[in-house]
């Protein structure tokens, strides 16, 4: 602890010296683990375009995939170190033409988000919104990006109140929305998980335990297939089991596989040949499920990206209490190194029970 504030107060000492206005953040020195390239330090405070003081940055898949170097061919910092963290609420402290100094806004970002877990940060304007005056910045930064991918999951797929849907990976923050949302439009709902409790409050009408029971096994009926798939959780593997065991409906009955992640929870991408061997299995799916309507369900990636509209809905629905986004009990971690460390590698194992958020304004 002594030698990171050492570290610190000498950064500040010579950002002072060279004329650069220096603040408190999350400084990743390299790729790796998060225990041994993360730490609360300084960085050069940003000057240009619409800065927020943050009060919240919740955590991505994202934020750890950059941090790893695991798909350093397409996700990479400019340079080292960096500030990781991309989704974040706070209030504006330097405006622009629609934000006023003073408002309270949350943002978030579409293919890379860093710069977040910082004092101040510079953000997207086309990505920020005004924060509703009921939610907390914890609240609001849960819900700045994954619930936006979970809100054009359902809408993509044209979810009804007709449809039996399963969602693979229930309590993440993709997820968890999903389940609200399917729901909300009179879909029976059944999902995976290990934390029973949160998804039967969050309305599932069936919830499986993934480490005792076979989700396959345990609802399959051939009497009566599941409408749609929302894997959030397993990748080619499920999709594997499903396309032709009569689990799914196949395609001429409006069977839907929507993967939000195509192939596995783990994203290899350091080569350039790595990227056919990621994208190439999956649009086979695609094409082949169109092909063979018949007899296999509708296969999608779901690639969208959050937009502004998506960003003020699912605000507006959670500022109403009409969608939950829940939070894993550590939330909010403390902008420490010891906090946001233990923040990532929690993220980073998948055994967080709701969203990762970091709280900066203590």
């Amino acid at each position: 602890k002594s030698g990171i504030l050492a570290r610190l107060s000498i950064a500040l000492v010579v950002a002072a010296a060279a004329g650069v206005e220096a603040m408190k953040a999350v400084v990743a020195r390299a790729f790796g683990p998060p225990g041994e390239v993360l730490e609360v330090g300084s960085a050069a405070r940003p000057t240009e375009g619409l800065l927020v003081r943050v009060k919240a940055c919740s955590l991505s898949p994202s934020d750890y995939r950059m941090l790893s170097g695991d798909a350093s061919l397409v996700k990479k910092p400019k340079s080292f170190p960096y500030v990781p963290g991309g989704d974040v609420s706070g209030v504006v402290v330097q405006g622009d033409e629609e934000f006023e100094a003073g408002e309270e806004v949350v943002s978030t970002w579409d293919f890379f988000g860093q710069g977040g877990l910082a004092e101040v940060a510079a953000v997207t304007p086309s990505l920020t919104v005004r924060k509703p005056s009921t939610l907390s910045h914890v609240e609001a930064a849960a819900l700045a990006n994954s619930a936006s991918h979970a809100l054009l999951a359902v809408e993509g797929a044209n979810v009804s109140s007709a449809d039996r849907v399963l969602v693979l990976g229930g309590s993440g923050g993709v997820g968890s929305i999903v389940v609200q949302l399917a729901k909300a439009r009179g879909a029976w709902v059944a999902t995976t998980t290990t934390n029973l409790q949160l998804l039967a409050d969050l309305g599932a009408d069936r919830v499986v335990d993934y480490t005792k029971a076979d989700w396959h096994d345990e609802l399959f009926s051939r009497e009566n297939p599941f409408d749609v798939i929302f894997d959030c959780a397993e990748g080619r593997r499920a999709w594997h089991r499903v396309a032709r065991s009569g689990f799914l409906k196949p395609g001429s009955r409006f069977g839907r596989f929507v993967a939000v992640v195509p192939q596995d929870w783990r994203i290899i991408v350091t080569k350039w040949w790595h990227l056919p061997a990621f994208f190439l299995p999956a649009l086979w799916r695609v094409l082949a499920s169109r092909l063979l309507k018949a007899r296999r369900p509708r296969y999608t990636m779901l690639l969208t990206s959050p937009t502004r509209d998506t960003l003020t809905r699912v605000l507006d629905l959670a500022s109403r209490r009409d969608l939950r986004c829940p939070l894993d009990p550590g939330s909010p971690f403390p902008f420490t190194t010891r906090g946001v460390v233990d923040a990532f590698e929690l993220h980073q194992s998948r055994h967080a029970r709701g969203k990762v958020v970091i709280r900066l304004d203590t």
